[in-house]
């Protein structure tokens, strides 16, 4: 991934995105100040996202140094501002449903959804695809793939271990399998455990993540 990188974005030479000014995407607070850490697939993206919309988007914050990140309740520790793949922009005269689809369109990946009262923006991101927040308010249901649940996954692990100590409860009954019963016993609970395992760390990760 490159990089743009400057102890203070008045540093910056060879910039070439026309909507967009180093100072928009500096970091806004101490420690760090003014400094700038930027991908330019970030910054492709966000003009791709400007052509598309047809409208200038205003970004409320872009890069953060850690430690700047650090003391903003609700930021993830490992948050995509401190590696300058992440911005978020304020959804005044932009329709957010119309905004979210466009950004999908472009590439953006990872979306935390924040309507009023907190502050009226999206967050958008080059990180693992996700979301986050509340987009239901904007009218937006951002639904995963089925077959990228891993939330669904876990539940299916644990139902086949419920389906599969049914059958092998029924093997009781019909002596058929009796000589393997222990054995099924012990893969059903197996099955089980391991899908609420995951049912549950998926849940946790979701979490985790989602803190922009």
């Amino acid at each position: 991934m490159s990089l743009i990188e400057a102890n203070h974005w008045r540093d910056v030479v060879g910039w070439r995105w026309p909507h967009f000014q180093p100072q928009e995407l500096a970091c806004r607070g101490q420690p760090g100040k003014d400094s700038l850490k930027v991908s330019t697939e970030l910054l492709d993206k966000l003009e791709a996202l400007r052509t598309q919309l047809g409208r200038p988007m205003t970004i409320n914050s872009g890069y953060r140094t850690p430690e700047y990140n650090a003391t903003l309740p609700g930021s993830a520790k490992d948050s995509q501002h401190t590696r300058g793949t992440a911005v978020d922009i304020s959804m005044v005269g932009h329709d957010p449903a119309e905004f979210y689809e466009a950004a999908k369109a472009v590439g953006f990946k990872g979306f935390g959804f924040y309507p009023e009262p907190h502050n009226n923006f999206m967050h958008i991101d080059l990180g693992p695809a996700r979301t986050w927040g509340n987009p239901r308010a904007w009218g937006i249901n951002p639904a995963k793939p089925l077959y990228k649940s891993r939330t669904l996954a876990g539940s299916a692990m644990t139902g086949l271990g419920a389906v599969g100590g049914t059958v092998q409860e029924a093997g009781y009954m019909l002596q058929s399998v009796s000589d393997y019963a222990e054995i099924i016993k012990i893969v059903c609970v197996v099955l089980m455990l391991v899908g609420i395992g995951m049912t549950i760390y998926a849940r946790w990760d979701d979490s985790r993540k989602g803190r922009r």
